[in-house]
């Protein structure tokens, strides 16, 4: 049986648990994002690249979260975009706490910066197609750049009431 979790909509003061909210600049204005990344380990190095990612649909299932110890991991939509962020923190022993988890829809071209350590999905594209700039910290070696752990039971995100 899923785990069902409630998506709620996007907001700064929501998510902050979890990381940051990037929003455009206004006209005229800049977005220093490669701030928002700071230093990983020693042999970590900036990671940048553009992905289009496919869409799903509500409600779906989703049987693990992934976290990045030595980085936060920034997802900057390239146009406007509706995808679920879901996210929790870890726990004593390192592993998703999910009695802290909370689920959102992001839309627009509205951005997240997931902290380190922070469990979440991976990034899921709702109704259409979707680009996005991701940066990270990174040594190139998936088993130090990203953990995943299996959830007790698949988490299946769904339109909140």
């Amino acid at each position: 049986m899923p785990m069902h979790l409630d998506l709620e909509p996007l907001t700064a003061r929501a998510f902050a648990p979890f990381g940051r909210t990037i929003e455009p600049p206004a006209p005229g204005g800049e977005a220093v994002l490669h701030a928002l990344i700071g230093p990983g380990i020693e042999t970590a190095r900036h990671c940048a690249k553009l992905d289009t990612h496919s869409p799903k649909t509500l409600p779906f299932t989703a049987p693990a979260m992934e976290r990045h110890e030595h980085s936060e991991q920034l997802f900057l939509p390239l146009g406007p975009a509706r995808f679920v962020v879901a996210a929790c923190l870890p726990g004593a022993d390192g592993s998703p706490d999910l009695a802290t988890l909370r689920g959102f829809i992001a839309e627009g071209q509205t951005g997240i910066c997931y902290t380190r350590s922070i469990w979440h999905l991976p990034i899921t594209i709702l109704e259409r197609p979707a680009t996005f700039l991701m940066m990270m910290m990174a040594v190139g070696d998936p088993a130090i750049d990203t953990s995943w752990a299996t959830l007790p039971e698949p988490l299946e995100p769904r339109s909140g009431t």
